[in-house]
């Protein structure tokens, strides 16, 4: 069935409307880096893939793999070729969802002491048969990976939906905030014991991470898009899964992966923008130093699945500016061995740049501390 353009749609109006119903996800492009230019609106998922403490489980209408898999990213592997999804539009997220910093390799031991508060899954991932791609100045279009029945009674009721979402009022976004930052002792204790483990060569480089949490009865969705005009980025997205909203805004790009193609493109180094920010960051010693290890971290992440010598770095130390900030940002690519795509992402999550250097002793070591 061939895609459907809808002219007359506002896709940010559609999300807002669908934005509180489970299984809806926002991935929003709203600067177009290196090729990455459409925004993908998805909701009504056909499935689910569920990651609890390393128990995988999946419902709905998805097919079973024939051996079992060792990781998520294989598993979601297995499942994509069992799916078919070669008919489906160039990029179509035939899965889209989030991983929780848990949900990485058991070999990173990333789960700590204390479970995290937000009673969520480690990973949630729906399966989807359309997705709406929209992006400014380019008209709406809703892809259908394949038609769920032949006189298209689908894609009429997801056109339905869109148009019946974009007429819903917009919520109230403001509200009463009350701000709880992480507790100053804490903070001094666990840069203490970070600056043993450097001065013992247990680890080089650490991501120090606290929790922060606020008050307030603003609208998820519209607190979404209020900082989306903020903080415009290349990787934003909204996420609504079991009660509860994930917005996040991200300049970085964890894994790419285009046929037989992957790249990553790690961000480490920052300094407010002035005149001179760009010259100054990339001839900090100390940022220069940063960059490299998370590198050289990412460029052996991808050589495990790579084929042998075709790693390489594209491009070094690029500036990237974001909100008054001036970034350091390196893209990395490599060949995929064949079947490894899925082994890949378990070999790159959580990315370099927010974990540190090397990176499985000092998951070790900040899973004490953060």
């Amino acid at each position: 069935m061939p895609d459907r353009p809808l002219p007359d749609l506002d896709p940010l109006r559609a999300a807002s409307g669908l934005a509180l119903q489970n299984g809806t996800v926002l991935l929003h492009t709203q600067r177009n880096w290196h090729g990455k230019g459409l925004s993908w609106l998805l909701f009504d998922p056909v499935g689910e893939v569920r990651c609890e403490k390393s128990v995988i489980r999946r419902s709905g209408h998805l097919p079973t793999p024939a051996r079992a898999a060792t990781g998520l990213g294989t598993q979601l592997d297995q499942l994509r070729g069992l799916m078919h999804p070669e008919n489906a539009a160039e990029d179509f997220p035939l899965f889209a969802g989030f991983l929780g910093y848990e949900a990485a390799s058991a070999e990173l031991a990333t789960r700590h002491a204390v479970d995290p508060p937000f009673q969520l899954p480690d990973a949630w991932l729906g399966c989807y048969d359309a997705a709406l791609a929209f992006a400014d100045g380019v008209v709406p279009r809703l892809h259908l990976r394949t038609p769920a029945v032949d006189d298209g009674a689908r894609q009429r009721d997801l056109v339905e939906q869109l148009h019946e979402a974009a007429s819903r009022p917009a919520r109230p976004h403001d509200g009463a905030h009350k701000l709880r930052l992480p507790d100053p002792d804490w903070h001094g204790q666990a840069v203490r014991r970070i600056q043993e483990h450097l001065r013992a060569g247990e680890t080089y480089q650490v991501n120090l991470t606290g929790f922060a949490s606020a008050e307030s009865d603003a609208d998820p969705f519209e607190h979404f898009l209020r900082h989306s005009s903020q903080n415009p980025v290349a990787f934003a997205s909204f996420l609504r899964i079991d009660g509860r909203s994930i917005s996040s805004h991200s300049p970085e790009r964890l894994l790419r992966i285009r046929g037989n193609q992957a790249d990553t493109a790690p961000v480490k180094g920052t300094l407010p923008i002035t005149s001179d920010s760009a010259t100054r960051l990339r001839e900090s010693e100390k940022n220069r130093a940063e960059h490299l290890m998370i590198v050289d971290l990412c460029r052996n992440d991808l050589g495990r699945r790579a084929v042998s010598s075709s790693v390489r770095v594209a491009g070094l130390m690029e500036a990237l500016q974001v909100r008054g900030i001036d970034h350091m940002v390196s893209r990395i690519q490599a060949e995929v061995r064949p079947h490894a795509r899925g082994a890949l992402l378990d070999s790159m999550f959580p990315g370099g740049s927010i974990t540190g250097a090397p990176k499985q002793r000092t998951c070790r070591s900040s899973a004490k501390s953060s």
